[in-house]
């Protein structure tokens, strides 16, 4: 499994090159992280002892052959499951050893994700999808609409905020 890591802000026009990867504070920090499976009574090590650190605004891709635990590494730090052992830091708060209920709210109120079948809503456009969560989450009218712009603009796609799922291209839908 390989780790390619650079520096980036959204809204960024563009990302810091060269930048060193001590400079960047940890944002998300993996510390011995092991991931034990079973099948049957037969153990699987998905993963043995990994450390990371990931700084606040840089991107990273994970990348390596099937079995390697790129999976199993996103659904850790994704907060979708725990590790064997090991400690998982998000923003400064260790992750391990929390409750289900601590998990679960942390993750609903800080993670995101994009997956790779987009599970849009059909009926709704590109505006009334990104603000789904946002309602459920209980956010202002105002906050909703100033996070949905702001992001939309990030990613290129403010244009095409009123277009349904099957008028936006792949791309466009992630």
């Amino acid at each position: 499994m390989h780790v390619c890591q650079q520096n980036f802000s959204i809204g960024e026009e563009n990302p810091a090159e060269g930048a060193s990867r001590s400079s960047a504070v940890a944002f998300i920090r993996g510390h011995q992280l092991r991931k034990t499976y079973y099948l049957g009574k037969t153990p699987v090590e998905a993963l043995r002892g990994v450390d990371f650190a990931i700084g606040k605004g840089e991107y990273v891709c994970v990348v390596g052959p099937s079995g390697a635990g790129k999976s199993t590494l996103l659904n850790l730090i994704g907060m979708l499951d725990s590790p064997t052992s090991g400690d998982l830091y998000f923003d400064g708060h260790r992750i391990t050893g929390k409750s289900d209920r601590e998990v679960h709210d942390f993750r609903k109120s800080r993670v995101a994700f994009i997956f790779q079948s987009f599970n849009l809503i059909p009926v709704l456009d590109a505006y009334e999808n990104i603000e789904f969560p946002l309602l459920i989450q209980h956010v202002g009218k105002q906050e909703r609409h100033q996070r949905i712009e702001r992001l939309a603009a990030a990613v290129g796609v403010e244009s095409y905020l009123r277009h349904k799922p099957d008028e936006l291209s792949g791309g466009q839908r992630q």
